[in-house]
């Protein structure tokens, strides 16, 4: 309890909001999602090869391989909102996600948003870990 000046009924002391529940942060749930995308993100990176080299000559190559890690990434998007129940919406550059009470935003495109939302749910595990007295990873 602590007093709050502008509690509307008088300054008297009003209930300090509880620590969010261990039970809220389903850790095993998040680890599994943390390590799909990791495996999902790296073979689309195997597939499509490393980003050629950009210049006047090899723009279009450059392209074509954007175009290509694009349209990888946009079908494991797809799936992980088709299967995982993962939500994305998008107003210009501001990308967003939520995905099992883990939300993330991002600027830099679908690829980089997925990885914001890795790091978010890598803090929320650590956090529930935490809530839980287990020791830190």
């Amino acid at each position: 309890m602590r007093d709050d000046p502008f509690n509307p009924h008088g300054s008297g002391p009003v209930p300090i909001e509880p620590r969010k529940s261990v039970a809220l942060i389903d850790i095993p749930r998040l680890t599994v999602l943390v390590d799909l995308i990791d495996t999902r993100l790296a073979a689309i990176g195997k597939e499509v090869g490393p980003r050629p080299a950009f210049s006047s000559e090899t723009m279009s190559e450059s392209w074509d391989w954007m175009q290509r890690k694009e349209s990888l990434v946009e079908a494991f998007r797809q799936e992980l909102a088709a299967e995982q129940g993962a939500r994305f919406s998008s107003t210009g550059s501001d990308h967003r996600m939520r995905l099992a009470g883990v939300s993330s935003s991002c600027t830099m495109g679908w690829e980089a948003l997925l990885g914001n939302w890795q790091n978010a749910a890598r803090r929320r595990i650590a956090e529930g870990r935490e809530l839980a007295g287990e020791p830190a990873r």
